[in-house]
């Protein structure tokens, strides 16, 4: 997976606007832990796995030499594709501002490391950025994939609790940290698979998100059949079903596609304001990683595409009232070398 070049995170920009002094005289504060001290796993698809659930969450920023709380949130991070992924929808305020965002992260065994990929919206449109990182002792460390410019730090996990900071560099080698988050736990436990989250309509508020409404017409439960083409030429048919949800006050969309023979396909669909154009970050049970799509619209029909070492993979939903086709596949050489088309109704 080729990461250079990738946009720096929002919210880089958005600490911009809050802040950032200090210096590393300053203890950081560490919350008191609750529960039981977690050890990270030594398998590295599931390090991530004691972030799962919903919490409460306490920002603080460091200004003028002290700490101050600068905000609250909710913080929901829910597993994908049978654990293969990890969503995260986080709503709250920063500086009596709203906040919102989500972020998809998976491992990637081919770097060995987790990509995170993010969008965040403070007041302003939002973009798309990537963080990328690993397992340090018991603490989890993120950077940008071009930089030492920043570091996101998961540290302090206990079965209730953890903490998030970020820090950056000093001229002497050292890092300042300028802000933190600590999360709890909220009782009681949520269930971790989003797939099996209820369908959630954009609420009014949302209006203020115009490029994100443009896909309402996807939301809903939808069934069918479905027929994939795979590389080796053979041909498999089954069942189809299709859950399609707002997420974050209408922020973006979540997208559940599961086959009749087992192939889940989750995408979370957000617009990156900086560059006017729709993303889609992809995962699925068949594959490990996350793959960054951008697409468009035309009419009611989206389509996003990427290039892979594979070839360019499409996808696209074509949707006429009640009935879509959502498409899968892979172009190589001008030729399509596989191929998932499903064929839905909205379900009553």
């Amino acid at each position: 997976m080729d990461l250079q070049g990738f946009a720096r995170p929002m919210l880089l920009s958005i600490i911009m606007m809050v802040g950032c002094a200090g210096n590393g005289a300053v203890p950081v504060p560490e919350m008191p832990s609750q529960g039981a001290a977690i050890p990270l796993p030594d398998d590295p698809h599931r390090q991530f796995d004691f972030w799962l659930g919903e919490w409460d969450v306490q920002n603080k920023h460091l200004r003028e030499g002290d700490w101050n709380d600068s905000g609250t949130a909710v913080a929901l991070i829910q597993a994908v594709v049978d654990g293969g992924a990890v969503l995260e929808q986080w709503n709250g305020e920063l500086r009596g501002d709203p906040l919102i965002g989500f972020s998809l992260r998976a491992y990637d065994p081919e770097l060995g490391k987790w990509p995170v990929y993010l969008n965040w919206h403070g007041g302003r449109p939002g973009g798309f950025g990537l963080m990328i990182g690993s397992r340090n002792g018991e603490s989890m460390e993120l950077f940008p994939p071009d930089s030492n410019t920043s570091r996101y730090t998961f540290s302090l996990v206990h079965e209730d609790s953890c903490q998030w900071n970020q820090a950056h560099p000093t001229e002497d080698g050292g890092w300042t940290t300028d802000w933190v988050m600590q999360f709890t736990r909220r009782q009681p436990p949520l269930a971790v698979d989003a797939s099996n989250a209820p369908i959630r309509q954009p609420p009014d508020s949302a209006a203020g998100f115009a490029q994100t409404r443009q896909l309402d017409f996807l939301i809903g439960a939808w069934s069918g059949t479905a027929t994939e083409l795979a590389a080796d030429g053979s041909e498999q048919q089954g069942a189809a079903q299709a859950r399609v949800s707002s997420m974050i006050e209408g922020f973006g969309l979540l997208q559940f596609v599961d086959l009749g023979w087992g192939a889940k396909y989750f995408a979370a669909l957000g617009h990156d304001g900086g560059a006017e154009a729709w993303v889609a970050l992809s995962a699925d049970n068949r594959s490990d990683g996350i793959l960054r799509l951008v697409g468009e619209i035309a009419d009611r029909t989206v389509t996003f595409s990427a290039d892979t070492p594979e070839g360019e993979v499409v996808e696209r939903w074509s949707c006429d009232g009640d009935r879509c086709r959502w498409v899968r596949s892979v172009h190589l050489d001008g030729r399509i070398v596989a191929r998932v088309t499903a064929d839905l109704e909205r379900d009553e």
